[in-house]
C-alpha cells in the first residue's frame, strides 16, 4: 500500500482545498496500473 499525502494550505491560503490534488491522483493512476495499491489522504480536508 502506498499513502499520498496532500498537505494542509490553510496557513497560507485563504481558500485552501478548492482544488483537487491532480498531482496526486495522477501518481496514484501510475502506481495502481503496476499494481500497486494507493490511499490519497487530503488534509486540507481532514479535520
Amino acid at each position: 500500500m502506498i499513502y499520498l499525502v496532500n498537505p494542509s494550505e490553510h496557513r497560507i491560503l485563504e481558500n485552501a482545498g478548492d482544488r483537487i490534488p491532480i498531482g496526486l491522483l495522477s501518481m496514484a493512476t501510475q502506481f495502481n496500473k503496476q499494481g500497486e495499491r494507493t490511499k490519497i489522504f487530503d488534509l486540507n480536508h481532514m479535520t
